[in-house]
């Protein structure tokens, strides 16, 4: 009588599909906000590294010019 796995014969959809679809979406926008949490924490990482190497630099410049 069933036409499937994903249909019962109470009211025509397995609820059970809908909660595996939401725990799918929920699964994944998890996922990208790490991600992209995770390259935004690199990408602040690499600007004060950049930052800081440039202070020094231009540190190290007067140094010897002054010197």
């Amino acid at each position: 009588m069933g036409r499937g796995p994903f249909f019962s014969d109470s009211w025509g959809f397995n609820p059970a599909i809908i909660l595996t679809a939401i725990t799918l979406t929920t699964t994944i926008t998890t996922v990208t906000t790490t991600i992209l949490t995770t390259l935004t924490t690199i990408t602040t990482l690499t600007t004060t590294t950049t930052t800081v190497l440039t202070a020094v630099t231009t540190l190290t410049s007067i140094i010897l010019v002054t010197t």
